[in-house]
């Protein structure tokens, strides 16, 4: 069965015993569809995470930054834009 040939359901008419198992199903699909997000978004989070790390402990082995060299480097665009 696929879904163009697939019966349509009708909710309101169903007995009581088939609307305990329609809930019941339904519930069940949305927990489960519930617990999969829940699951994506930690291991999303996870994966953001070890990205981060890795990009600190990259920048932790490049060189210290002279601040000296940061100042005169700065004046010296500064004077070559505003020329």
């Amino acid at each position: 069965m696929n879904g163009e040939n697939r019966p349509a359901v009708d909710l309101v008419s169903l007995t009581t015993r088939e609307r305990d198992v329609w809930d019941a199903a339904y519930l069940s699909g949305y927990l489960a569809g519930h617990e999969a997000g829940a699951r994506w978004a930690d291991e999303r989070g996870a994966e953001l995470h070890r990205e981060a790390v890795r990009i600190v402990h990259r920048m932790a082995g490049l060189p210290e930054v002279d601040p000296e060299d940061t100042r005169r480097r700065a004046l010296a665009r500064e004077r070559r834009w505003s020329a």
